[in-house]
């Protein structure tokens, strides 16, 4: 057999027909292309952006709050708050010690007429004068209520100048207790006393006759000394405190005073050396002389001897 006649015959239509159908997509892709961005360009212009607009902002209840706040810690609120409390705490004050001195009277007119109505109160606070008096003192705490004048001027201190530096909450606590103990021991003193006002208050009244009732004077007693015990209990740390502070301050002081005496002895020994560096110096140079105790001695022998010489001769004449 022969191969030499072997003629193969390959078909180049399939591949041409490929080729022509590639040609025939490209174009449609661009004129799909161009047609979608003249589409886009189309819907800008006639969708133009719409320009934004700001919803009005509600004002924040917060906000309020806040800048109330704020006043409220404000220097100018600080001192109109101390300046009420001041005024309060002397209109207390005026107030409670007139009522000893017109109680009885204040008292009758008071009872017998409506609030606004009294006339002729003696009190220096006038008629509401009188009936805090009588709230507060007959029918409150007693002589215990001066304990809220103490109070009051603490408070218009600390807010007015910022002295003593303590917290409101200890001390409130502090003269709440110290308000109770008092009326409690005024009211055990002056039990069997009948007199038109109640110097330990209903307060102290009352309940000393109900402890009296139920466990004897003796347990009355016993509770006043608990009372007071509780509030040296709870008064005992800051006295300790303020006996260290007062101790502290002694030695600070006494320390600073010692220091300020060595600098000055210091100082005085340092210009002391330096006059005797520059007496040195000085001698050194030649620009002075210094006359010792020996040669005083033999100074003072040269003159003793010519005084002697000088007698001699004289008696030879």
């Amino acid at each position: 057999m022969s191969y030499d006649n072997y003629s193969p015959e390959i078909n180049y239509s399939e591949e041409e027909q490929k080729e022509e159908v590639v040609e025939q997509s490209q174009p449609t892709t661009k004129r799909s292309s161009s047609r979608s961005s003249r589409k886009s360009k189309g819907s800008t212009k006639s969708n133009p952006a719409k320009p934004e607009t700001t919803k009005p902002v509600k004002k924040d209840s917060a906000g309020t709050i806040s800048r109330f706040i704020a006043w409220f810690s404000s220097p100018s609120a600080k001192i109109l708050a101390g300046i009420f409390l001041g005024c309060l705490t002397v209109y207390l004050a005026l107030s409670f010690c007139g009522y000893f001195s017109s109680c009885i009277k204040d008292q009758s007119i008071i009872a017998d007429s409506p609030v606004g109505a009294a006339k002729g109160i003696s009190n220096s606070g006038g008629e509401g004068g009188a009936r805090l008096s009588e709230l507060l003192i007959n029918r409150g705490f007693g002589l215990g209520s001066f304990v809220i004048i103490f109070w009051l001027a603490a408070l218009t201190l600390k807010v007015m100048i910022g002295k003593p530096k303590l917290r409101v909450l200890d001390f409130t606590i502090k003269c709440v207790v110290a308000l109770i103990t008092v009326s409690l021991i005024i009211g055990l003193v002056t039990y069997s006393l009948h007199t038109p006002v109640n110097w330990g208050g209903y307060h102290g009244t009352y309940v000393n006759e109900f402890i009296i009732n139920f466990i004897g004077m003796s347990g009355a007693v016993l509770l006043s000394f608990f009372m007071v015990a509780l509030f040296v209990v709870i008064c005992l740390n800051d006295v300790v405190r303020w006996i260290l502070r007062v101790r502290r301050k002694r030695i600070e002081r006494r320390r600073e005073e010692a220091e300020r005496r060595a600098a000055i002895a210091a100082q005085e020994e340092e210009i002391r050396r330096m006059q005797e560096q520059e007496r040195i110096d000085d001698l050194k140079a030649g620009e002075t002389t210094e006359l010792t105790a020996t040669d005083n001695i033999d100074t003072a022998d040269d003159l003793h001897l010519n005084f002697e010489t000088i007698s001699r001769l004289l008696n030879i004449v």
